[in-house]
């Protein structure tokens, strides 16, 4: 059945679970009741499309050699064993990840600290001390899903 990517919430693969928020489908780190601590992980166009490359290469064909692996013969119907198999001169897509804050059960923001300060509406001298007295590690789940919280209770169900 083919889904309809308005109705989707979420999805399970495996043992990650991913949802959609703004249209993206964001990997669940850690939740809470309020949030919780999301991973969006997309193609770095800035680093696919730099290439070393040689002395008369155009950079522009240097960065398509590069992601051969997309590129398939012109068989409309070859098997997956094919297409993996043609796609050996080419290299990964590199992949971009981000941490994000879901919090008030539907707002996002970049788990940045700078970016949190910048929300409008948040108490930053009360944001400052919980941040400090709670010792925040940005890269870590569970210290993301304190502050999804932190942000939950303090606005309450309203939009920042």
């Amino acid at each position: 059945m083919e889904a309809d990517i308005r109705r989707v919430f979420s999805a399970k693969i495996g043992n990650d679970v991913y949802v959609v928020v703004g249209g993206k489908f964001y990997r669940v780190l850690q939740e809470s009741e309020g949030g919780g601590a999301l991973l969006l992980s997309q193609i770095d166009s800035d680093r696919m499309g730099k290439a070393s490359i040689g002395y008369g290469v155009s950079s522009a064909t240097a960065s398509t050699q590069n992601v051969s692996a997309l590129s398939l013969d012109s068989n409309v119907g070859t098997s997956i064993n094919q297409a993996m198999a043609s796609r050996a001169g080419g290299q990964d897509l590199p992949v971009q990840d981000k941490k994000y804050i879901l919090y008030n059960h539907n707002c996002i923001v970049p788990a940045l600290k700078r970016e949190i300060m910048s929300i409008p509406g948040l108490d930053k001298k009360a944001a400052g001390e919980f941040f400090k007295k709670n010792k925040i590690k940005w890269n870590n789940p569970q210290s993301l899903t304190q502050v999804a919280d932190f942000l939950t209770d303090m606005f309450q169900n309203k939009q920042p």
